[in-house]
């Protein structure tokens, strides 16, 4: 009976540590987002694409697909069946 206590009491422990653990990273993520927000625009914008790299692996199967998908625009271009908008034009035509 006292090993079975022990070993809730060790459980319960550890799923205090757990949670004392993830409130620690959580702060320190709160912490790095307000430091963060302080940086200028242009080292705000490197820390975003620093962080994209981390968490978008590639993969040659979807890199393949968008290769394709793109080839295939641009042979529709070229032969007149897809037509082009100019970039200003679009962004314009969005703003109120």
């Amino acid at each position: 009976m006292q090993h079975a206590n022990r070993l809730q009491t060790l459980e319960q422990a550890e799923a205090m540590l757990h949670v004392v653990i993830l409130g620690a990273m959580m702060k320190t993520t709160k912490e790095l987002l307000e430091q963060a927000k302080q940086l200028p625009l242009d080292e705000r914008a490197e820390l975003v694409d620093a962080l994209l790299e981390t968490i978008d692996a590639s993969d040659p199967d979807r890199d393949r697909e968008w290769s394709d998908e793109a080839q295939s625009r641009l042979r529709a271009y070229r032969s007149g069946e897809l037509s082009a908008t100019d970039a200003d034009e679009v962004i314009n035509s969005k703003r109120p």
